[in-house]
């Protein structure tokens, strides 16, 4: 069985959407875990009414995305058989009728792995939007993650299956031991961003083999995604407080926690140069806007 893990707050119609793609798969052995954490739009009431067989979990609208994902991962592993996986998926998105059938086509030639399903947009599927990442080395930083497409980056029919280092969380299948030998995500010191990536590197690092499957598509609404992201176009005081804000990806704290628990004694560095290129990439939006 796969058990759908998906943390929710408001956006209920981007969640309807969502599980109807998930009705729609040809792969049937599914559980649908949703933590409604704090929705102010009815989520609780109108996904119980349509969707009876779906389990919802509530928060008090303080989990953000991980601890919201760390209930339904919770939820599901104590459910969970031990051929069983965890997908972990986010509402603003949705499946091809055949993408948990090739996923679980993909576990079964790579045993006790992570696979992950290719993120593209929702408006232009034949476009990426980048969600693994491959350890590359050089002089000062041997360790840093880079990501192996660009954004945008046209897909190409040829790709298949890689082997990566880490993956984000748009669409991940963990064999269930995963969990049960390397913890869950890090609520603690990543709320809300960079969790996925440090767990699925913290499970490879305790020998789990990681793989992106080209052909396994997650359609994304990544106009949907949170401040300071790629497809944000703020100004530049809204850019400045995206570094205090939990919402963006530039949530500097969060960053910070996230190079410590990557790179160790070591942080410092990488922790500057993401946050070169970081402003970087504003200044690039800023100005060819």
């Amino acid at each position: 069985m796969i058990n759908i893990c998906i943390p929710v707050h408001n956006r209920v119609d981007k969640t309807i959407s969502c599980i109807e793609s998930i009705k729609k798969q040809a792969y049937k052995n599914v559980c649908v875990v949703i933590c409604n954490d704090g929705s102010t739009d009815n989520t609780q009431g109108i996904i119980t009414k349509r969707f009876p067989d779906v389990v919802v979990l509530s928060g008090d609208g303080n989990l953000w995305w991980t601890g919201g994902t760390n209930l339904t991962v919770s939820y599901s592993l104590s459910h969970a058989g031990n051929n069983d996986f965890i997908f972990t998926l986010n509402n603003d998105t949705e499946l091809l009728p055949d993408t948990l059938q090739r996923l679980a086509q993909t576990a079964e030639k790579y045993p006790h792995a992570i696979i992950g399903a290719l993120n593209v947009f929702f408006s232009e599927p034949e476009r990426i939007e980048p969600s693994a990442y491959k350890v590359k080395g050089g002089i000062f930083f041997r360790r840093m993650h880079h990501r192996i497409n660009e954004w945008g980056e046209k897909l190409q029919d040829d790709l298949d299956v890689v082997e990566v280092d880490s993956l984000s969380g748009k669409g991940v299948l963990f064999p269930v031991s995963v969990f049960r030998d390397v913890g869950l995500y890090n609520a603690g010191k990543l709320p809300h961003y960079h969790a996925d990536t440090e767990l699925v590197f913290r499970a490879q690092r305790k020998g789990y083999r990681v793989y992106l499957d080209y052909k396994a598509k997650v359609l994304s609404h990544q106009e949907l995604s949170g401040l300071g992201t790629v497809t944000s176009k703020p100004t530049v005081r809204g850019f400045v407080r995206s570094f205090s804000s939990l919402k963006s990806a530039n949530h500097y704290k969060s960053l910070k926690n996230y190079c410590k628990l990557l790179y160790g004694k070591s942080y410092r560095r990488y922790l500057l140069l993401h946050l070169a290129k970081i402003i970087l990439g504003f200044v690039r939006r800023f100005v060819f806007r």
